[in-house]
């Protein structure tokens, strides 16, 4: 299987206008890969050698229009990062998050919405979360003005229970419903 992995720093310094040029990329096992001019390279995959990411503080922002990230966590540390067409299945004893969106960078107004479908997360940009439907507002929980209400403000509580953990949050802080 090839997974295009690449450290979130690097793609989110081109994501936010930075330039892309090259940036440190590990292969599944950990060594070097090679960078391309967006950021990507193909890596083949190691099975369960995955390495942690150096800044799993950055959200996972694919530099390419139609990828969706998709977020690995195993014993509750994000372990790898991939931007996709199609996320491929998490490795044994990994939890998957496929995120079209990573909390404050929806376009046009509109708000990322997480829910849990299968026992993997699916996140997308909407005008509005639908709590019928058992979506929340997934929220970026590094940044000061993180697009949620100030009634219902950027938290990490409660976001284990989606299988991620910080930099990713849900406004007022809510578990799966």
């Amino acid at each position: 299987m090839i997974r295009r992995t690449f450290l979130v720093a690097a793609a989110a310094a081109a994501a936010c206008g930075g330039t892309s040029g090259s940036g440190v990329l590990l292969d599944d096992a950990g060594a070097d890969a090679t960078v391309d001019g967006a950021g990507l390279a193909d890596a083949p995959s190691a099975g369960d050698a995955q390495p942690p990411l150096t800044d799993a503080g950055t959200p996972c922002v694919c530099p390419v229009q139609g990828e969706t990230c998709c977020v690995y966590v195993s014993s509750g540390s994000i372990v790898q990062q991939t931007c996709a067409a199609t996320c491929p299945g998490p490795d044994a004893g990994q939890k998957l998050s496929a995120l079209q969106c990573s909390g404050s960078d929806c376009a046009d107004a509109g708000v990322c919405c997480i829910w849990r479908s299968n026992n993997q997360n699916y996140s997308v940009c909407k005008a509005a979360c639908n709590s019928a439907n058992n979506e929340v507002q997934l929220c970026n929980g590094s940044l000061a003005d993180s697009g949620c209400a100030p009634t219902q403000p950027c938290s990490s509580t409660n976001i284990t229970d989606w299988d991620l953990t910080l930099p990713y949050a849900t406004c007022g802080g809510h578990g799966v419903p």
